[in-house]
């Protein structure tokens, strides 16, 4: 029987799924785990997400200079929505640059003006940052749009050549981390069909067993990705567990080339520097064909990225 609390957090949790589940929390190498996490994925999100999946295919390139059709359309349809659109509303959005600028700061101050009023704030998730480059920042979210950012991870996998099969009961994707202190949690994951995730540190506090546990663990669950940070990535190297992924993923701070090399070179499979923040999730990753050197492809997403100056007009070239 899947208990109540994990029930909530993962609405489509099923009881094998549960099970399998239930295998990774009790595993006995497992971590010292610190968290409850679900991706409170509910039946009537599948569709959304699977139409996002699909308009990713169909996404033609936009340039920087040039903000693409969609974004303005989109921007009208929500600008009575929210109340940082609605103040701006008198422009009616006749061009991009009409639409004004926010910044983190302004998030933190005053969240409640970037907040969407009509969606039912009983499904809202608060995803707290711990400040790496800038203040803490508790960022607002839904669950639709976490779930967004496993067809982005599915989008770049593809474009590195990777085949990516999550499956019911197996580990898809392992998070490292490397700090002193951060959350620890397995879930499961209803867009990869209950796939198994676990966020690790590999810090000895976290292992009773040291990190000759964490090595034994990582060695039994065999992700097919791992998602991490250099300074994680450092750890692993040293730590070397058996373990055979199909990609790497590295995220927080710059991947150093040498750094990707050395990772690519140990585990076999395409190491991506990915670029995100958590304000926006997901913005872009490095490039299968010019990887040597660290050009950055944008994700065919809902976002547009262009580099402003201090006032907000865009910035010229270069």
């Amino acid at each position: 029987m899947i208990p109540p609390d994990r029930q909530h957090l993962s609405p489509l949790l099923t009881p094998a799924a549960w099970d399998a589940l239930r295998g990774l929390i009790q595993d006995q190498d497992a971590p010292r785990w610190t968290h409850q996490l679900g991706d409170r994925v509910q039946a009537e999100d599948l569709p959304f997400v699977a139409a996002f999946r699909a308009s990713m295919a169909q996404r033609a390139p936009w340039r920087p200079d040039q903000p693409p059709p969609w974004i303005l359309a989109w921007a009208k349809t929500q600008q009575h929505r929210c109340e940082h659109l609605r103040d701006a509303s008198r422009s009616d959005f006749v061009d991009w640059a009409s639409i004004p600028t926010m910044s983190r700061a302004e998030l933190i101050r005053r969240p409640e003006r970037y907040i969407v009023e009509d969606e039912p704030f009983e499904r809202m998730m608060v995803y707290e940052t711990t400040g790496t480059t800038g203040p803490p920042l508790p960022a607002p979210s839904h669950p639709r749009t976490q779930a967004q950012a496993h067809a982005l991870l599915e989008h770049t996998l593809r474009q590195h050549g990777v085949t990516f099969t999550p499956r019911q009961g197996e580990v898809a994707v392992i998070t490292l981390a490397a700090q002193r202190a951060t959350w620890t949690f397995p879930t499961a994951f209803s867009v990869w069909d209950h796939a198994l995730l676990a966020k690790v540190n590999l810090h000895p506090e976290d292992w009773s067993g040291g990190l000759d546990q964490a090595r034994r663990f990582l060695e039994r669950a065999q992700p097919q990705v791992l998602t991490t940070n250099p300074v994680a990535l450092t750890e692993l190297l040293r730590l070397d567990p058996n373990i055979h992924p199909k990609a790497i993923t590295s995220t927080a701070t710059a991947l150093s080339p040498a750094l990707r090399d050395a990772v690519r070179d140990r585990y076999g499979c395409p190491v991506i520097d990915w670029y995100s923040c958590t304000e926006t999730s997901a913005i872009a990753y490095s490039s299968p064909v010019a990887s040597e050197d660290g050009a950055l492809i944008c994700l065919p997403s809902d976002l547009f990225v262009e580099v402003i100056d201090a006032a907000g007009p865009p910035a010229p070239r270069g």
